[in-house]
């Protein structure tokens, strides 16, 4: 099998609210919403090489929307995402240089997933 992405599509209470989260605080860019006619029910946002799909949900489910685990990225420069991201977001936990050779810090997104963004230690400059 070859696969050439990943587009996660994610269940959310408020599809506006994650539009804008994204849009403005993360800076992501919206490239679609679906229906075009009424409230949207889907959206496709992106950073870079990075897409994530959002999907409105049943509201009468009544349930909050899970993931049980992380959606991992990898920025360009850590240390400057996190000086971007720190005082606009929920976090996780704060930037951290790990035992398994990544230097990361995690975010909560308006919906509760989790948002991980790490970097190689070796691949930073000092």
């Amino acid at each position: 099998m070859q696969l050439n992405a990943i587009s996660p599509m994610l269940e959310v209470n408020d599809l506006h609210e994650t539009i804008d989260y994204y849009t403005n605080t993360l800076g992501f860019e919206l490239h679609g919403t679906w229906p075009d006619d009424g409230p949207a029910q889907w959206a496709a946002l992106s950073a870079g090489q990075v897409t994530l799909m959002f999907i409105a949900r049943d509201k009468a489910e009544g349930k909050l929307p899970t993931l049980t685990g992380q959606l991992y990225c990898y920025p360009p420069d850590v240390d400057r995402l996190w000086h971007e991201l720190k005082d606009k977001v929920a976090i996780a936990w704060p930037i951290d240089n790990m035992s398994y050779g990544m230097r990361e810090f995690a975010i909560r997104d308006c919906n509760g997933y989790v948002l991980t963004f790490g970097q190689g230690i070796e691949d930073i400059s000092t």
